[in-house]
This record gives structure tokens, C-alpha cells and sequence, in this order.
């Protein structure tokens, strides 16, 4: 096998990865569910009992059927109330001065223009979107008919062609198992935290703190 090719760009998943809160676990309490709602919907997905667009439609008729009226500003207040982890920023303003980067998430448009905003980064890709009527709650879209995880793989595409940069020149950083088809994609994923054997065996690299990564780009 030859050397791999120098890396052109990079991409970052948002939640566990740049971001050391969870919006849906946020947007859970603004609409009155449960601690234990959160951990049976979670489960759900995690345990492959439902996709992710399913437990999404479940989340979007209990928020509507928990409380109505939630306004869109209600919501942003979430949406713009996150926590980045230790060194994201400095981690961003150091790579923004070598690469195009991008924020690739399975979450909210607002949510994920929120994050890049924060971070200065100039491409954001998400997979729903809060929809509203006349400024009220009204239900979640999808941005695209694709699942979750070929989303990723699109929005990389995309990416990449914006900036002109292969698969195989773009770094995608992420932190769970609906990073894997954007890991196998790229062939250079970068593992943050433990993850799953199955998304270790993906990875091309794995750092135990986002800092890390500068040690090895």
C-alpha cells in the first residue's frame, strides 16, 4: 500500500464530540418529558428496537401531546445554550488556519448552525429541523430521504466537493456509532473517547481528548 494522501479538510460530528451537552436531552426538559422518557427513547435507538426517524416521530408527537405551544424562541434559547468541551475552540482555531471544516450532525439545523457560528466554522450540515407554525412548534423534518448514517456520508460528499477534497482527504472526527459509515468513507475516521468495538475497528485513529488530534494531523 502507498502513503495515504495529505489531508485537505476536516469534519466534526457535534454532540460528544465538540459539544459536552446534550440538545435533546435539553429539549426533553423544555417540553416536559421524563427523565425516564429520555432513557426509553434513547434505548430505542441504541438498541436498534426503532431507527432514528422513528424514535424522532415518537419525540416530535410527545412534545406536541406534552406541551403545545412551544415557541421558537423557547427553543433557540436551547439550542443556544451548549457546552463546548475542554479545547474545542482552541482545537477549531487551529485548524481553521490550515483547513476548510465542517460540522456533520444527525441533529437540529438551529441547533447545528448554533455550534459552527461559535466555533467560526463556515460549513454546517444537520439531518432535522424543528418546523413551526406561525412562531409555534408544529413537528420535526428531515432534511433529506436518506437515514441518518448516509446522511453523514452525503454531507462529507458535499463537503468535499465544496473544498475540493477526496474521501480520503478529509478528516472526520466523531465519537459514536452513527459516525461509523462517515469513518468507512473517508478511511479516516478519528475516534474520540472509547466508542464501540465495532466503530474502533472503523477508525483510523482514536484519541482518548479532542486536543489530541492535533498530535496526529
Amino acid at each position: 500500500m502507498g502513503e495515504m494522501p495529505a489531508i485537505k479538510a476536516v469534519a466534526f460530528d457535534v454532540d460528544g464530540t465538540l459539544i459536552d451537552s446534550y440538545v435533546w436531552e435539553e429539549l426533553h426538559v423544555l417540553f416536559g418529558l421524563s427523565r425516564e422518557d429520555n432513557v426509553r427513547l434513547h434505548r430505542l435507538y441504541v438498541d436498534g428496537a426503532l431507527s432514528f426517524r422513528a424514535v424522532t416521530d415518537m419525540m416530535a408527537d410527545l412534545y406536541l401531546k406534552k406541551t403545545p405551544g412551544i415557541t421558537k424562541e423557547q427553543a433557540d434559547s436551547v439550542f443556544k445554550n451548549f457546552r463546548l468541551l475542554p479545547g474545542a475552540k482552541e482545537v477549531a482555531d487551529v485548524l481553521l488556519k490550515k483547513y476548510p471544516l465542517a460540522v456533520i450532525s444527525s441533529g437540529l439545523t438551529d441547533y447545528v448552525r448554533s455550534v459552527a457560528e461559535a466555533l467560526g466554522i463556515q460549513h454546517a450540515y444537520s439531518y432535522t429541523s424543528f418546523v413551526y407554525t406561525d412562531g409555534v412548534f408544529s413537528g420535526i423534518a428531515y432534511n433529506e430521504d436518506s437515514d441518518e448514517l448516509q446522511a453523514k456520508v452525503r454531507a462529507l460528499k458535499d463537503f468535499g466537493d465544496k473544498v475540493g477534497a477526496k474521501p480520503e482527504e478529509i478528516l472526520f472526527v466523531g465519537d459514536s456509532i452513527n459516525d461509523i459509515e462517515g469513518f468507512r468513507y473517508t478511511g479516516r475516521g478519528v475516534l474520540v473517547g472509547n466508542g464501540t468495538e465495532e466503530l474502533r475497528g472503523a477508525a483510523w485513529k482514536q484519541v482518548s481528548v479532542l486536543p489530541e488530534l492535533l498530535h496526529i494531523i
